[in-house]
């Protein structure tokens, strides 16, 4: 009976190592048809063949920044954005639908200093804006349109001068009308991500993935995506999270499939993001629309935001210009003479501490960009290979191998150990 039961003893412990190191044999990422590696190759295949020398056009309901800007109501925009060698541009249009802007009394949520002395009340709306992003520079052009709104209801607009914000590439990358519309076509992704860690497939051929990477402006963080491959892999849902403090920073999905000579785009889809992190108020809710995609660049596009950013800038033209100090620009209004962008750069040619005694000596305190002018985001950039840090197959099929063979010199060992035991223990 005592020897029975150490027998039976031993069996349990080969049974037990037996599957322990059957476990450890088996792949912990939870990878199907497609691994970590493979997937974002893919991503990337796709993102290069349709952003590259394209243009895009769609219908973007964007959210209201303050009560002034954009008025109760949400702001419709025709965006087209091209690209070409690597040179992106946008045009951002006013719907010329929309509802008029309505009055508010006084002792609202709009600002007192938003009236006139008439108790008109003055309103704001982009009318036309055009982005500009090359290797080293990005710019942002923007003409607003401005209401007066009487107790009457009686509205007169006019066109005022426009605000120019100036960047340098390296900046970092912020959200704006380029990302917006790229990343809710279900492309761009490729660019944010530096390694896929985690596949699974879903019923209906989806595959869900975690990876690691990088918000539009730098912030690490981690993707969550789910990748369509019926739909040239286009990503259908993605959500990405801070990597510090897990706060969820945008929110993207789309449906439908449209397809043209360039590849695949949704029928429509929702971009939504963190306003805290953005700093303004808005609501960060985008609704998309998609109308076009089409095989070549808009040349007159890129040509005319070119002319707006680099050529030079006519009278009562605000400036912004971060390129000297990210956190204080260099704020001015163009005066009777034009100022050409290569004279600002000229300006930022001398010395720092010259160029800082400049500032110094304004005696007026100069102003930041305000919630009503958007400083300029940077678009996905093109298609670079990056180094990952998954393993190659062979590796892990040769780990894999590694295990499951010294899993069974275990068993064969415990089973011979068992066997000479209790040899030893009858014949003792």
């Amino acid at each position: 009976m005592c020897q029975k039961q150490i027998g039976s003893w031993k069996w349990r412990v080969v049974a037990v190592i037996a599957v322990s190191v059957a476990a450890l044999a088996i792949p912990s990422t939870g990878l199907t048809q497609e691994d970590g590696l493979h997937l974002l190759s893919k991503l990337r295949k796709f993102n290069s063949a349709v952003l590259d020398n394209f243009t895009l056009d769609v219908q973007i309901v964007s959210p209201r920044s303050s009560p002034t800007v954009l008025d109760t109501e949400r702001l419709s925009r025709t965006v087209r954005v091209a690209m070409k060698d690597n040179v992106w541009a946008y045009r951002a249009i006013l719907d010329e639908t929309m509802a008029a802007p309505q009055y508010r009394p006084p002792g609202g949520e709009v600002p007192a200093a938003d009236y006139s002395r008439q108790g008109e009340l003055h309103l704001w709306r982009p009318y036309v804006e055009y982005g500009l992003y090359e290797d080293t520079f990005r710019g942002v052009h923007t003409t607003m349109k401005q209401y007066k709104v009487g107790a009457d209801g009686e509205v007169a607009e006019r066109v005022i001068s426009p605000t120019v914000n100036l960047r340098n590439a390296q900046d970092g990358l912020e959200l704006h009308d380029v990302y917006i519309p790229i990343l809710s076509a279900g492309y761009g992704y490729a660019t944010l991500l530096d390694e896929i860690t985690e596949v699974s497939e879903q019923e209906g051929g989806l595959l869900e993935c975690t990876g690691i990477g990088r918000y539009t402006d730098g912030t690490p963080c981690r993707w969550e995506l789910t990748v369509d491959p019926t739909a040239a892999y286009m990503v259908r849902r993605a959500k990405c999270i801070r990597q510090d403090n897990g706060y969820v920073l945008a929110i993207m999905e789309n449906e439908g499939a449209q397809w043209y000579s360039r590849g695949v785009l949704p029928e429509k889809a929702r971009f939504t993001f963190d306003p805290k992190h953005h700093g303004t108020s808005a609501e960060g809710s985008f609704e998309v629309t998609f109308v076009d995609l089409v095989d070549k660049a808009d040349d007159e596009l890129i040509a005319d935001a070119r002319r707006l950013l680099r050529g030079s800038f006519p009278k009562g033209t605000e400036i912004l210009d971060w390129r000297a100090n990210p956190e204080d620009p260099l704020h001015f209004v163009v005066g009777e003479a034009p100022v050409s962008e290569r004279s600002l750069m000229r300006m930022f040619e001398k010395p720092i501490a010259e160029f800082g005694a400049d500032l110094a000596e304004s005696p007026e305190p100069r102003q930041v960009a305000t919630e009503g002018s958007q400083s300029p985001g940077a678009p996905p950039a093109r298609v670079q290979p990056l180094e990952s840090t998954a393993e190659p197959k062979d590796v892990t099929r040769w780990r894999t191998g590694f295990f499951i063979l010294l899993g069974v010199v275990i068993i064969v060992c415990l089973v011979g150990l068992s066997a000479y035991w209790g040899r030893r223990r009858r014949n003792g």
